[in-house]
């Protein structure tokens, strides 16, 4: 069998990020996941990261001689992170449980708006990423997130920090992440 992996793989560099899309999760089938009419989420600059835990190995050993003879591998978590930079309320209704609309008088002026509770939604999504020349996307089928309201430099906008935590695709045989370059065709 013939070697699929050589120098021309290096030319697949996923860099940058030029948005988030997120879709609420439906089936999990990635042929079915039309992100044209998602949400878009744009991240501040160097907040975005994906991340898969390492993997953890555990080795089943006899006590004679100390020989291992099988190994047990548990694949680690993917999770990802982003700090999306918005007070819109259209955004906490998506993160946050909602509560009535209402007004507040602060120093002669009147802010519209609404209160929300401080327990944020776990809200399951279907999410994708797309790279900054557009030439790659990396999707999860079925993502738990959730955001917590931020502000911690004055200098900054007030964002909100976006957790994800990729789940198993409900879908048998799908995967539980997409990786995909634009304009070629995958196969086996």
């Amino acid at each position: 069998m013939a070697a699929k992996l050589d120098i021309n793989a290096l030319s697949k560099l996923y860099k940058g990020n030029a948005s988030i899309r997120m879709i609420d999760f439906v089936d999990g089938v990635y042929a079915n996941m039309d992100f044209t009419d998602a949400d878009l989420i744009y991240s501040l600059k160097d907040s975005l990261s994906i991340e898969q835990e390492t993997p953890t190995v555990e080795e089943t050993k006899i006590t004679q001689g100390d020989v291992t003879i099988d190994i047990d591998v548990d694949a680690g978590a993917i999770t990802f992170t982003a700090n999306y930079p918005t007070t819109a309320v259209e955004a906490f209704e998506k993160f946050f449980k909602k509560g009535k609309d209402t007004t507040l008088n602060v120093g002669g002026k009147t802010y519209t708006g609404a209160g929300f509770f401080n327990t944020p939604k776990e809200a399951e999504k279907s999410v994708a990423f797309q790279s900054q020349d557009e030439s790659q996307a990396v999707s999860f089928a079925r993502a738990k997130v959730v955001a917590a309201l931020k502000n911690t430099d004055e200098g900054q906008p007030a964002y909100l920090e976006l957790t994800g935590r990729v789940l198993t695709n409900l879908a048998e045989g799908e995967g539980d992440f997409f990786m995909g370059v634009a304009g070629e065709a995958t196969g086996e």
